[in-house]
């Protein structure tokens, strides 16, 4: 079983990831305020493999590979990496996490990659500024989107379709389809910070991963700013005005279409 450190706030925004095959039971620290638990998990992927319960619920390995029940497992302290990678075992506030720069993915942005208790699942959390948008990128199923702070939209499409519109505000959960594009606006006035959880990251990395951050133009995953479709930054303006709000990123030159 997991255990809270000493000292972590029972309101606070944990985050954290059990050991491999490890029991773990969760508990309601505060008095007046209901939990919210969110969770990822691989288990309908690994029953379809084995089609065993008994394999896969009462398997006597104990992976002390992972966990052997050392003291300060669970203690909250992390080790930076390269690549913008933290790895933790137990984020007391996930708020609260520092974070890099990665203006690759638009002007202004943040990120900080996350790796726990050297699982396969990961995440990451990504903040960008007010009156700023993302560049539309896409990858594989299995992503899901969490607003942990600020509102905005995001669009979504298939390539070669029109894109579709969902609005979001804090504690939104969007799933983008499987090599669908997507884009996220902040309309607020104040940074947005979205974590992502995933079946993969930079510790256990999957076929494709370098391809997210490469021009469309030259066979990668991301549309630049100045290859996307102009209608976009003029809707994303015109949101903004809505809110007496005005764009925030430098101007572009579009590439001429062959």
């Amino acid at each position: 079983m997991t255990r809270t450190p000493k000292g972590a706030s029972s309101s606070a925004n944990v985050f954290e990831k059990p050991t491999l095959n490890s029991w773990h039971q969760h508990f309601n620290g505060s008095g007046t305020e209901p939990a919210r638990y969110v969770a990822l998990t691989n288990a309908p992927a690994v029953f379809n493999m084995f089609h065993s319960y008994e394999f896969i619920m009462n398997n006597p390995c104990r992976f002390r590979d992972r966990f052997d029940h050392q003291a300060e497992y669970f203690s909250g302290k992390g080790e930076a990496h390269p690549g913008d990678v933290w790895e933790s075992n137990f984020i007391p506030d996930i708020l609260d996490l520092p974070f890099y720069e990665f203006s690759t993915k638009g002007p202004g942005m943040k990120h900080v990659e996350i790796e726990l208790s050297s699982n396969r699942l990961s995440s990451h959390i990504a903040e960008f500024p007010v009156g700023v948008y993302q560049k539309a990128h896409r990858h594989g199923p299995g992503a899901y989107i969490i607003t942990l702070k600020g509102k905005g939209y995001s669009l979504m499409w298939p390539e070669g379709q029109k894109w579709e519109r969902f609005d979001w505000g804090p504690w939104s959960m969007m799933s983008p389809p499987n090599r669908w594009f997507h884009q996220h606006f902040n309309l607020g006035k104040e940074p947005v910070r979205q974590l992502a959880l995933k079946g993969w990251g930079q510790k256990y990395p999957i076929g494709g991963w370098e391809q997210m951050f490469k021009s469309t133009e030259t066979g990668g995953d991301m549309i630049e700013l100045e290859d996307e479709d102009p209608a976009i930054r003029d809707m994303y303006i015109e949101e903004l005005k809505k809110e007496g709000m005005d764009l925030r990123m430098a101007p572009v030159t579009y590439r001429k279409r062959p």
